[in-house]
């Protein structure tokens, strides 16, 4: 039984991955510099699959990668934990020696190690008292001094950076800025959908990303391109696709990404019922 070509609603990679070759080319050569890019993006543009295709592209010439999804973090304790282990899994060499890798890297910090249902990794941290500020500055330090140490290059992605202003978005702006200014072997890219906070991180002198990065905006896929991915996905379970509802499709969904895939989706499975009558 064919199964349907089209997916919606969540991250997509490979020939899932509907076009946007000129991002994706950017960003590749972008971040292997030290760079600190801020990519804004509408929700449902399909900005997760992108970075996830990036990185992926990425961490096969030997690159370390780290993604973190800020709205798993619902305080700043959650995020710092949550970046530690990210970054110790981004470099696999690392999270193989676990063990050493808490001496050798957190010694002030002396965290709990536990691994989490697929046997990655997670960090457990215990960050109070007067050495807090330390122990932030540490745990941010990550990357650069895993980078060195290897011998190799890191590039690290926030997701959803926005967020960060529930979890005292202002301090840890502050921390953030004030550990990877200094970072020479890693790129940062911060991407949000809110773009209008994006905007204004980068934009407001009074913040403490003013002109830290520059601005990528994610915008929607040609016409052209989209229409040539959706024929081809019809055309490879021997299904045809007229211009006009082609059009129509694009039309209809206001050529957003996720519209697009969810009814073809809804097309394609229209077609198959009417095949199997």
């Amino acid at each position: 039984m064919l199964s349907n070509p089209f997916n919606y609603g969540t991250v997509v990679s490979g020939k899932n991955f509907a076009n946007r070759q000129d991002e994706l080319k950017e960003l590749n050569r972008r971040l292997k510099e030290t760079v600190r890019i801020f990519l804004l993006a509408p929700r449902r543009y399909g900005k997760t699959s992108l970075i996830k295709s990036v990185l992926n592209k990425l961490q096969k010439e030997d690159i370390f990668i780290a993604y973190v999804d800020l709205y798993w973090a619902v305080s700043s304790q959650d995020f710092l934990e949550l970046y530690a282990s990210t970054v110790m899994r981004g470099s696999k060499s690392i999270a193989k020696r676990a063990a050493s890798f808490v001496k050798d890297f957190l010694p002030r910090l002396r965290p709990k190690i536990g691994f989490d249902a697929t046997g990655n990794p997670e960090i457990a941290l215990d960050i109070a008292g007067q050495k807090a500020s330390e122990s932030v500055e540490e745990i941010l330090n990550l990357p650069e001094r895993i980078a060195e140490s290897e011998g190799k290059r890191f590039a690290v992605v926030f997701d959803e950076f926005q967020e960060i202003m529930k979890l005292n978005g202002g301090k840890l702006e502050k921390q953030i800025r004030a550990a990877i200014q200094h970072h020479t072997r890693v790129s940062y890219l911060f991407a949000g959908s809110k773009t209008h906070m994006l905007i204004d991180m980068v934009s407001d002198e009074t913040r403490p990303f003013y002109q830290m990065g520059s601005l990528m905006t994610l915008k929607k896929i040609p016409e052209t391109e989209f229409s040539s991915f959706i024929r081809n996905k019809f055309s490879e379970s021997d299904k045809k696709i007229s211009q006009g509802a082609l059009k129509r499709i694009l039309v209809e969904c206001d050529n957003i990404p996720r519209y697009v895939q969810l009814l073809s989706f809804n097309l394609w499975e229209h077609f198959q019922a009417v095949s199997n009558d």
